[in-house]
């Protein structure tokens, strides 16, 4: 990919069609601002990162000129959340209802171009601003904004009204903005310095399915990224999405073109980005690379030293302060900042890492859609270096992608699971409703069978862990879940620490409460769905009816398992109660067995339908070397089950597993924890007569 972007930076020096203009004038003393953000694009889909079906020659032309950043992050994996995070420079868990999707903006969380206009510039937006938000509808909504974060809306001009529609797809916006972006130029006072957000509606979901054949994509040219199946449905609604990342590129391309004729360009610094990934399964909404990560170049020609590939990790919330330290306005009215100016890497002339203090990057989620019973979310928050990202899945019971089914409409009756119908067609309005609708959606829903599908079904709706690690450089599409490997131990450790200082530095409510659910309660103002209520179930089932493979791994049959681990199954498979063959084996103590999955790169903290852990499952028993084996590869010994609040040395307490006691408190199990009730694992000890482990629990420090 290095190699890609050199040549791309060689190519567009090289290239008149993508050269600014070659003339270089001294800038005024405050910098104009062209902001172009488009809606759900991911990092790797532009032809200057290397993607061959798709043509950005306008995105290319700002980063070839200026800087390309190989490495940032949006504020979330959705977009009201992100775009929450760019215009206040904050977290958006620091911006209560202001930073939650289709909640209302509170008018105490100003952006920054309110201090921009404020200051003298000139502000307006095209296509969508900052939302999906609820702005003040009367005087009734007196702590609510009246307008649009992102200023002063320019969407009049429309196509098929006063131009004539030349859209390439029926899923594109009727807003013609570049018409609109020369209209607010055409209202400038004078020589006044402007800031203006093109905010296309592209690449947002729903695509006119095929429109990639008249645009004349092929197929074949497709690069399927590696959380998805290769097949041509998906082939072809990539290409659906490239051709609308085209349009988003090619109103960029002329507001370029408009400022440079003008002789704007060179006085104007251009960022182009976009707010969160793409809209496919195991992308947007979700923390993987493909979802948060998104493309970022920003030139100034006549400010920045150019032709710069850049690999220091930058968010969202590093751009509100930076915009401010360029034009030089002071943010009088704007709430305090996390993000921080990326000024000092903009204006050296050093490609690569310029800036060594800058070693993280931090992001969250809560809810995205109306996607679960009682209209809950799907915490998480995440933390990034170059190299690697750790993911904190803060409520692993739930499901990420939405609950499998919704309720009839009109009825309690819940739709079949999965939304699939009796015609064996999925109806995306009824499931996993998290995911946007789409043609990739259904073929992976519909073929969850398959064993060529299943892999990537389990990828995109199942139940995920506590903690996610993944070397982002080796595999950028997060295949392979590295934490509670022993290799990345350090690694593992280092990031969680530095993830929960940054969370109790902003006062996350998650992390520092007082009340840690308080995102649940933040009204919702669009369509809501209903879901059947949640259940828990109680008791563990000696083995799921009819299953072979996690018969043989709670039986300890090594040669069964590794046999159908090696026809495909996927080690991570979990049963309709949610536990895996790791969670199996652990739970009768097969040493062997556990050693084997693990070192093939089992999940060691993924949680069943109780909460419960592989550790919890095997500190019940006396299989100290089963327990040690896991703690070894990272299992923490403090989670808690989501029934009752039991932790692994409260149930190796309650059975009297002596030896099982010790490793947990060798691996800092801290017991002090309490269930719901208050009770500790001395508690359990002494209740249930174990007067060796209660002695032990008595004594220690």
């Amino acid at each position: 990919m290095m190699k890609q972007l050199q040549s791309a930076v060689i190519c567009c020096i090289g290239t008149g069609i993508v050269m600014v203009s070659c003339h270089r004038q001294e800038p005024q003393k405050r910098p104009n601002v062209l902001i172009a953000v488009s809606d759900d694009q991911s990092f790797a889909h532009t032809s200057f990162a290397g993607c061959r079906f798709i043509n950005t020659p306008a995105f290319d032309r700002v980063a070839g000129s200026g800087i390309y950043f190989k490495n940032c992050w949006s504020g979330s994996p959705g977009s009201a959340p992100s775009r929450s995070s760019l215009v206040t420079g904050r977290y958006h868990w620091q911006n209560e209802s202001s930073g939650q999707h289709a909640s209302a903006w509170l008018a105490k969380y100003v952006p920054f171009p309110d201090e921009l206009s404020r200051g003298g510039y000139h502000t307006g937006f095209t296509g969508k601003g900052v939302g999906p938000f609820q702005y003040a509808r009367n005087e009734e909504d007196s702590l609510w904004r009246k307008g649009d974060a992102a200023g002063k809306p320019f969407n009049r001009i429309r196509y098929g009204e006063e131009h004539p529609d030349e859209r390439t797809a029926g899923g594109i916006s009727p807003i013609d903005y570049y018409a609109n972006f020369t209209e607010f130029m055409k209202q400038r006072k004078g020589q006044e310095p402007f800031f203006f957000w093109y905010g296309a509606n592209e690449p947002h979901r729903n695509f006119e399915k095929g429109s990639w054949q008249r645009n004349g994509k092929q197929l074949e040219s497709v690069e399927v990224p590696g959380f998805l199946p290769d097949d041509p449905e998906i082939r072809g609604d990539i290409l659906d999405y490239a051709v609308e990342i085209e349009w988003f590129d090619r109103h960029l391309g002329k507001m370029l073109n408009y400022l440079d004729s003008t002789g704007e360009l060179d006085n104007t610094v251009v960022i182009v980005t976009g707010d969160n990934g793409m809209a496919f399964p195991g992308a947007k909404a979700f923390f993987y690379e493909y979802g948060i990560h998104v493309p970022l170049a920003i030139s100034y020609p006549g400010g920045f030293p150019g032709n710069r590939v850049v690999e220091d990790p930058v968010s969202f919330t590093d751009l509100a302060p930076t915009i401010l330290e360029l034009t030089g306005t002071k943010p009088e009215l704007m709430q305090p900042m996390s993000g921080r100016s990326i000024l000092n890497i903009l204006k050296s002339r050093k490609a690569g890492v310029v800036d060594k203090t800058k070693k993280y990057i931090f992001a969250g989620r809560e809810r995205h859609s109306s996607s679960r019973w009682n209209n809950l979310g799907y915490p998480v928050r995440a933390i990034r270096s170059r190299e690697y990202m750790l993911v904190w899945n803060i409520k692993p019971d739930l499901w990420p992608a939405g609950d499998p089914q919704a309720l009839k409409e009109g009825s309690d009756e819940p739709v079949p699971m999965y939304g699939i119908d009796e015609n064996g067609r999925h109806q995306s309005d009824w499931a996993f409703t998290d995911v946007d609708a789409s043609p990739s959606k259904s073929f992976i829903i519909e073929h969850n069978q398959d064993p060529g599908v299943r892999k990537y079904f389990d990828l995109a709706f199942s139940k995920h862990p506590d903690y996610e690690l993944y070397d982002v450089i080796k595999d950028p599409c997060c295949l392979v879940n590295l934490s509670g490997n022993k290799d990345y131990a350090r690694v593992d450790q280092e990031m969680r620490k530095a993830l929960f200082d940054e969370l109790e530095r902003s006062g996350d409510p998650r992390v520092t409460g007082p009340d840690r659910d308080i995102f649940e309660s933040y009204p919702r103002f669009s369509p809501m769905r209903r879901f059947p209520p949640h259940v828990t179930e109680t008791s563990l089932p000696e083995a799921p009816a009819g299953d072979s493979f996690f018969e043989a791994a709670l039986s300890g049959s090594e040669e069964e398992v590794l046999k159908q681990l090696g026809d495909g199954t996927d080690i991570n498979l979990r049963d309709e109660d949610g536990r895996t063959v790791l969670m199996y084996a652990s739970f009768n103590g097969h040493a062997g067995l556990i050693k084997e999955l693990l070192d093939r790169g089992a999940w060691v903290d993924i949680r069943d339908v109780n909460g419960r852990t592989a550790l919890m499952l095997a500190s019940s028993g006396p299989f100290p070397e089963a327990v040690r084996l896991l703690l070894e590869h990272g299992a923490d010994p403090n989670l808690y089950d989501t029934g009752e609040h039991f932790t692994a040395i409260m149930f190796a307490a309650a059975e009297g597993q002596l030896e099982v006691v010790k490793l947990l408190l060798k691996h800092h199990a801290d017991p002090s924890l309490k269930d719901v009730d208050g009770d500790n694992a001395l508690t359990f000890a002494n209740n249930n007569g174990h007067k060796e482990v209660a002695d032990l629990l008595g004594s220690y420090k």
